[in-house]
């Protein structure tokens, strides 16, 4: 019988002496700390969680937050500012003055506000009998123009309630006014000379209370006598203005046929009134281009380090940041894109980072959803944060909230463990 030669093989001292050697641990054991390795790492992908998020910008500021005032589109010459850097103010209260371009003067035009204001002209023998001071210093555009109007509509509606006058009487009283305006003329030329000496005083008094050499009361004393001066010129001037409305209004009235002195009244009064509320809107309108008001009680702040009296300011520049006192409850406002934010919810937690307080240094601030919109503006939803431990740092740095504070948010809409993201990896590659 013929030998296998695969059994001699097998046989052989080398394989008998392989096959009598025990295993080592490697073999023995290896199936089983595998085993052991993929329950380890099964489990871990359970248990370790990893946040799923949603970023977006973020603007950090309070439910009554700082505003900012800017100057008027077109450039400006500072003239006065009425308030220091950090001085508490009130709302409606002026904080600067712009350069008229029509020579008027803030305070007369700040008294004839006061006067508006606090009239409330509700009959027409009211609004008649409406004094306004004549000497204020409206300068020479529209503001002076709408208060001699109203003045000229009230003598106009004085006149139509006065019985028709003799032919006599009108000349004996149009004679007497014209004798009143060339003494108000001469006045006028007298004045004139005083407020060009006391121009030239006051330059010199500021130049010698620069080489301290006056004190500053004599300083205030030349401004005082000049503004007096400068008050009688507009009273003349008024006074002149208001007799040449009256002759103009007589001798009108002496021309016309009066035909129905019911209708000629009642188209006064109601000229009256137009030119009562034209005045009202032209001083409203002087306040808005020429006046920075506070919008809120609070603290103001200078926006700008060269900001000073005299200087030009440019178009929509920030002048003050006006910051209400003991601010609300601090809030986060974003606005989300539309794109993955079905998964946000409120009370989601929130981690903010702001651009002007680097991560690494100062750490992340932690808060969560407040309110989310239901229904979006354009492309995005509006969401609001809380931050209920304030604005605190993980690395216990305490944010200061004197201006809106930009940053970016991570809204965390759900802690995953591994096998999850495994998992809906693979379901996002099966449905591409």
């Amino acid at each position: 019988m013929r030998n296998n030669p695969e059994d001699i093989e097998i046989r052989s001292e080398e394989v008998q002496e392989i096959l009598g050697t025990p295993p080592g641990w490697m073999a023995r054991w290896g199936t089983t700390l595998a085993f052991i390795t993929f329950i380890a790492l099964a489990w871990g992908a359970y248990w370790i969680k990893y946040p799923d998020i949603v970023e977006s910008d973020i603007t950090i500021t309070t439910e009554d937050p700082p505003q900012t005032v800017y100057s008027p589109d077109g450039g400006v010459k500072i003239s006065d500012i009425l308030v220091a850097n950090n001085d508490s103010v009130g709302r409606g209260e002026v904080l600067l003055v712009f350069d008229s371009r029509d020579n008027a003067y803030y305070n007369d035009v700040m008294i004839l506000s006061d006067q508006l204001v606090h009239f409330d002209a509700v009959l027409d023998s009211a609004l008649l009998n409406f004094n306004m001071q004549n000497d204020l210093r409206l300068g020479n555009g529209e503001l002076s123009r709408a208060f001699y109007d109203f003045q000229k509509s009230q003598i106009d509606y004085s006149l139509s309630l006065q019985p028709m006058a003799s032919p006599r009487q009108t000349e004996s009283r149009i004679a007497q006014l014209r004798e009143s305006i060339a003494a108000e003329e001469a006045l006028k030329l007298k004045l004139a000379k005083e407020i060009d000496y006391a121009y030239r005083k006051l330059s010199r008094d500021e130049k010698r209370y620069e080489e301290q050499k006056i004190s500053y009361d004599v300083l205030r004393n030349s401004k005082v006598s000049l503004t007096s001066l400068e008050r009688s010129m507009q009273g003349a001037i008024s006074n002149i203005k208001g007799m040449e409305f009256m002759i103009s209004a007589i001798q009108r009235e002496r021309s016309d046929e009066r035909q129905d002195i019911s209708s000629l009244q009642r188209e006064a009064a109601l000229d009256m009134r137009e030119k009562f509320s034209q005045l009202k809107k032209t001083v409203e309108d002087w306040r808005t281009n020429n006046l920075v008001i506070a919008p809120v009680n609070g603290t103001v702040m200078y926006s700008q380090d060269n900001l000073r009296e005299q200087a030009f300011i440019s178009r929509r520049s920030p002048i003050f940041i006006v910051v209400p006192p003991d601010s609300t409850e601090t809030i986060g406002k974003i606005n989300l894109k539309i794109d993955g934010s079905g998964k946000v919810r409120p009370g989601q937690r929130v981690v903010v980072k702001l651009n002007s307080y680097p991560f690494p240094e100062f750490g992340a601030m932690v808060g969560h959803v407040k309110w989310k919109a239901r229904v979006p503006i354009g492309e995005e939803i509006p969401i609001e944060v809380t931050f209920p431990d304030g604005l605190v740092t993980n690395s216990g740095e305490k944010i200061e909230t004197s201006r809106p504070l930009q940053g970016k948010a991570e809204i965390i809409t759900e802690n995953k463990s591994l096998i999850d993201w495994v998992i809906q990896g693979f379901r996002s590659n099966r449905f591409r």
